[in-house]
């Protein structure tokens, strides 16, 4: 049995229309309920053929000619292998099984590939696979990148507010897909900053896992540096709040009693251009 087009009632009680698509009976019926109200990620755990909208619409016969499925999984790797940065090796791609139980229709054409809304390149992802053929489909397919590294990790356990020392980081080739809040590619990035909070031993460092150190405290006596483009004069100040090098913060001119804002310097000063 085949149907050329459905019409699915959402739960809002609109009746939408989906193109034709091949699929086996139960995956048919799937798609049916999808369409009714089913999230799409509940239809992930159960298949992965997964259609857009949770739509479907077309259900060949047992004996019709199909699309061959390792095709559609070898489209799958070849794109993530083309648009996803750092894979040097093609056993870094994972591409999920597509349910044997599909019927899908001969495209006759090059399948179209792309990343589902919301794709990530790299880790998990869903990859879509769009016939144009004069039976057209569309299914989702799963997958895996997985990307490689080398990054910065810790030596030893970092108690919060240390100091790393050039001892305390090493450069480690790690699976870097999931670390979403980011990595140190270079020891220097860490070496000389300040811990925000406690890593254990083995840790990849995030950029956010580290501050500048506090080169000026409140309350300290400092220079100020009055820089006017030809010359530049030192007077006496008092910092009135923590700075690491490069902020911008506060201080009292001792001499006159004014309160400008400079850059804290490499070495602790503060500049104040004019």
């Amino acid at each position: 049995m085949r149907y050329e087009s459905c019409f699915v009632q959402s739960q809002t009680g609109k009746r939408r229309r989906f193109d034709t698509v091949t699929l086996s009976p139960r995956s048919f019926a799937l798609a049916a309920q999808t369409a009714a109200g089913w999230s799409r990620g509940a239809i992930l755990a159960l298949t992965s053929a997964v259609l857009v909208n949770g739509l479907v619409c077309g259900v060949t016969n047992a004996g019709a000619a199909v699309h061959d499925l390792d095709d559609v999984r070898a489209a799958v790797r070849a794109f993530l292998v083309a648009n996803v940065g750092g894979i040097e090796s093609p056993e870094q791609v994972e591409v999920g099984i597509v349910d044997p139980r599909l019927r899908l229709a001969p495209c006759g054409q090059p399948l179209k590939v792309f990343f589902s809304a919301g794709g990530a390149g790299a880790g998990n992802t869903t990859v879509g696979v769009r016939c144009l053929g004069p039976s057209p489909w569309l299914i989702y397919v799963p997958g895996r990148v997985n990307v490689y590294r080398n990054v910065v990790v810790t030596t030893r356990a970092i108690p919060r507010r240390s100091v790393i020392g050039e001892a305390d980081v090493r450069l480690e080739r790690r699976e870097v897909s999931n670390q979403t809040a980011g990595y140190l590619e270079a020891p220097q990035l860490a070496v000389g900053r300040v811990a925000r909070r406690p890593m254990s031993i083995g840790s990849v460092i995030e950029p956010a896992a580290l501050r500048n150190r506090r080169l000026v405290r409140r309350g300290e006596r400092v220079t100020i540096l009055a820089d006017t483009g030809r010359l530049v004069v030192q007077m006496k100040g008092k910092a009135l709040m923590d700075g690491a090098s490069g902020e911008r913060v506060r201080v009292e001119n001792l001499s006159s009693g004014r309160i400008v804002e400079g850059t804290v310097t490499a070495s602790g000063q503060i500049r104040v251009r004019h």
